[in-house]
């Protein structure tokens, strides 16, 4: 007895291969150039080409398919070398994938070298000027400027002017000084459609004050001061920024009070002390003098400053210092003596 077995049209159909792929694209070089290989990525079949030759108004390419698969145009037939030219690859069981040529033109990539300054206090300064080459090497609406906070994260964009890009120097706008901008190091970068160059670090300190941004004083009238005598003096901030740049001054950040001191009539160098704060309020520093000062009897007290605390990254690193105004109700250049203790 025989047995046969046979398959059906329909059955025959379902083991035909399914892949549709391109799995090689070259043509034809150019100079020293023997062939270009295709970049194949999703739909797109891009091919790079030197700026500095002519694009061909057509090509004939090598195409490698999946097994079992045909291409239409086929592979060896001269096509425009334009986006305009769409490939259309079948699987052997039908199923039908599109491919798009894409020229482009294999130009220089945008490289970072270096920042004109790349330490300064937030509001010195209100551009930022980046180094480089191949700046203008695409369109120049495509470029885009970030600045980052490394310390958390912060990302922020900054303006600039195209019309001002020249092939190896940008300048950028600093954003506007707010409480989301801080002290520390931060990363600069340049994108330009989507490619990112690599950054530079730069470092932004807190910003200094202005004569004309504080009003630091002792008492009206102050003419001495004795060992052991408490001492409050006015101290008021501002700022253009909204509190932005005041913070720094204000608070706990506000360390000690430092007094420079001599014999009176002398010429000499100052002798420095530093004052602990004994109260702060929004507009006053309360302090006592030492009452190791009555060593210092007869001596003037010449210098008078409030010191603060210099962050970067959000850790002290130094002090700032300001002086304190001698009241108006003295004569000029009056210096406040120290007195004996009552």
């Amino acid at each position: 007895m025989f047995f046969t077995q046979s398959c059906s049209k329909t059955e025959y159909e379902q083991l035909k291969r399914p892949y549709a792929d391109i799995q090689a694209f070259t043509i034809a070089g150019y100079g020293l150039v023997d062939s270009i290989d295709a970049v194949i990525a999703g739909d797109s079949i891009t091919i790079y080409w030197d700026d500095a030759v002519p694009l061909p108004a057509e090509i004939s390419p090598s195409i490698s398919l999946s097994a079992g698969a045909t291409i239409e145009p086929q592979a060896n037939v001269s096509v425009a070398f334009s986006r305009n030219t769409v490939y259309t690859v079948t699987a052997e069981n039908g199923d039908k994938r599109e491919y798009r040529l894409i020229p482009k033109p294999n130009r220089e990539i945008p490289r970072l070298q270096g920042l004109l300054i790349n330490a300064f206090p937030w509001l010195s300064r209100s551009e930022l000027t980046l180094r480089g080459e191949y700046f203008m090497a695409a369109p120049l609406d495509q470029y885009k400027v970030y600045m980052q906070r490394l310390r958390d994260g912060v990302e922020f964009d900054l303006e600039i002017d195209p019309s001002t890009i020249t092939p190896h120097q940008i300048t950028a706008k600093l954003p506007p000084f707010t409480m989301e901008q801080d002290t520390g190091m931060h990363r600069v970068w340049v994108d330009l459609g989507g490619v990112r160059t690599e950054s530079l670090e730069l470092d932004m300190y807190q910003p200094t004050l202005k004569n004309e941004q504080y009003t630091i004083a002792y008492p009206s009238g102050t003419q001495s001061v004795r060992p052991g005598q408490t001492i409050t003096i006015q101290h008021e901030i501002t700022d253009d920024s909204d509190g932005a740049a005041a913070r720094y001054y204000q608070g706990n950040n506000i360390l000690h009070i430092r007094l420079g001191i001599r014999p009176s009539g002398s010429t000499g160098a100052l002798e420095y002390h530093e004052i602990g704060i004994e109260s702060i309020t929004e507009s006053t520093i309360t302090f006592k003098i030492p009452d190791n000062f009555s060593q210092y009897v007869d001596y003037d007290i010449i210098s008078s400053q409030v010191t603060y605390k210099a962050y970067t990254m959000g850790v002290m690193w130094g002090s700032y210092t300001t002086s304190i105004t001698v009241s108006s109700g003295l004569p000029q250049r009056a210096y406040i003596k120290i007195a004996s203790a009552e």
